[in-house]
């Protein structure tokens, strides 16, 4: 326990430290691969404690360091907070939030969250029992998992990611327009919050061909001057991304029919240059004014936007 409650003083120190772009209510860094491993480290430990480790001392620690700070480690504790059904730990943070007199739009959303009643639906598409939850019959949340991870490979293993576990559903299509791109995608949850990530892979494009991706007409024509294009510089944890060049794309703005939603679009695009191939991942959340998240969405768009980075070439 001592080499624990160390590594979270020295992720306490670092979180203090940060270097962020901030635009369109999100901020972005590349975390370096000390920040990287404090992040692993600090996934670990949640687990841990999701399992009913007695540790709440550490859980009061990042609760008094972590709550609405702009770090890739906040971002993912609260995601962690959301999506725990641990009760000791519910009624721990429940405890924290009252002692101290905390009321956010976060901390509110946390106690509908932790009061909300399970319900089964069935998914249309496989027949799979998929659990969600409902706050006086009002208010709903989609059970997605932004918190629990694993390492998979994509295209035979190709590529490499860091993907949520959640209840996918998977789809694949021929693409008969082009036979250079191979494409499928997986989504999860529904109704008041969906989660979609489209995978493609491109064969035989040029590096001047990749321009026309970044700026997709699906993108600027629903996000406009919302949409922002960068190429990263291989630093941190880019070093290991295994391309010759990392650029991002990400859009936030209400859909295009039902303009009460609110959605956003993180892609990242990794281009290598020998084999004339890329890759592109692409996640798409939506939510609706009745989700229990909707005034949080921002927060939860912005993990997003990192896991862009968790993406490799093998």
């Amino acid at each position: 326990m001592k080499n624990r409650t160390f590594i979270f003083i020295l992720l306490f120190s670092f979180s203090t430290e940060i270097n962020a772009q901030q635009t369109n209510d999100l901020f972005f860094y590349i975390p370096d691969n000390e920040a990287m491993s404090y992040y692993l480290h600090l996934h670990s430990y949640l687990k841990s404690l999701e399992q009913n480790e007695d540790d709440y001392q550490t859980l009061l620690s990042l609760l008094d360091n972590y709550l609405g700070q702009n770090s890739l480690q906040s971002l993912f504790f609260e995601s962690f907070l959301r999506y725990t059904k641990n009760k000791n730990i519910q009624n721990e943070v429940l405890d924290y939030l009252s002692k101290n007199n905390i009321n956010t739009n976060f901390s509110n959303n946390l106690r509908k969250l932790y009061a909300s009643d399970p319900i089964t639906t069935k998914r249309r598409s496989d027949g799979l029992e998929i659990l969600r939850y409902s706050y006086n019959d009002s208010e709903f949340d989609e059970n997605i998992n932004l918190f629990h991870f694993r390492e998979v490979g994509l295209f035979d293993n190709e590529i490499g990611m860091l993907l949520f576990n959640n209840d996918w559903n998977t789809l694949s299509f021929d693409n008969p327009i082009n036979e250079n791109i191979e494409w499928f995608f997986i989504a999860c949850g529904g109704q008041t919050n969906a989660l979609t990530i489209s995978f493609r892979k491109y064969s035989n494009i040029t590096e001047d061909e990749t321009e026309s991706i970044y700026y997709a007409s699906a993108y600027t024509q629903k996000y406009q001057e919302n949409w922002k294009v960068t190429t990263l510089p291989l630093e941190g944890v880019l070093n290991r991304a295994g391309a010759d060049s990392v650029t991002i794309a990400y859009g936030l703005g209400p859909d295009a029919y039902v303009n009460i939603i609110e959605t956003g679009t993180f892609n990242a695009y990794l281009y290598n240059k020998k084999n004339n191939m890329m890759y592109e991942i692409s996640y798409f959340m939506n939510f609706s004014p009745i989700n229990i998240n909707y005034s949080e969405r921002n927060r939860m768009f912005n993990l997003l936007l990192f896991q862009l980075l968790f993406v490799f070439i093998n």
